[in-house]
């Protein structure tokens, strides 16, 4: 049995997608899709420094999986505040699987958790960007904007489920491909560019970012 730590918020249109996204295609029906871990979540205006640490703090957590704004060194939360840092004590993450979806946190943060004790890392060395429609129904009605966030949700299906890096990475290949070599409704060429360029500055630890082998249990 695994223990995940989902860390998301809604503090700007960008990350009330992500987090709409992320409820949809992982985190909905959690207990149903995934029996064999727990989760705990910290969400919206409590995705803070603090009530994340001491969540950290009392849990034994196996996985962490996030959603926010990004630099190449840092991670923010609610409201644009710091959650964690390239040069700060990396203890948080040992022994710990972890996906950001935020632009360019894959870069020196990716690599400071894993040097730093974290298992593996997942994320992003440049923007993670998408587009997105001017007036969809609803966010999660928002067709254009599935199309990216599913890519990043694969990652995070495919940790709850046992599967190694190099599974994961393969899933997150045949989704890209599918989409750019098959799809019907993904034709324009500003889209299929940024979905490429999502996938090919994905960090992953198929690559560098630690343990290909890493799994939660």
């Amino acid at each position: 049995m695994g223990t995940v730590l989902r860390v998301d918020h809604g503090s700007d249109l960008i990350n009330q997608y992500a987090q709409t996204f992320r409820e949809k295609f992982v985190f909905r029906d959690f207990y149903r899709n995934f029996p064999n871990h727990r989760i705990i979540s910290v969400l919206n205006g409590s995705a803070t420094k603090y009530n994340i640490n001491v969540a950290l703090n009392i849990h034994r957590v196996d996985f962490i999986s996030a959603s926010g704004h990004g630099d190449y060194d840092a991670f923010t939360g609610h409201d644009g505040k710091p959650i964690w840092h390239a040069t700060e004590p990396m203890g948080p993450f040992k022994n710990k699987i972890v996906h950001l979806l935020a632009c360019d946190a894959g870069a020196m943060l990716g690599r400071s958790i894993v040097e730093g004790g974290g298992l593996a890392f997942w994320g992003y060395t440049v923007n993670f960007t998408f587009r997105h429609f001017r007036n969809p129904p609803s966010l999660d009605g928002d067709t254009l904007a599935e199309v990216f966030l599913k890519m990043d949700a694969i990652i995070d299906r495919g940790v709850l489920v046992g599967k190694n890096s190099r599974e994961i990475f393969s899933s997150v290949s045949n989704y890209v491909a599918y989409m750019l070599q098959q799809s019907t409704s993904f034709t324009d060429p500003i889209d299929r560019g940024l979905l490429l360029s999502n996938f090919v500055h994905l960090a992953c630890p198929s690559m560098w970012w630690g343990d290909k082998a890493a799994v939660i249990k």
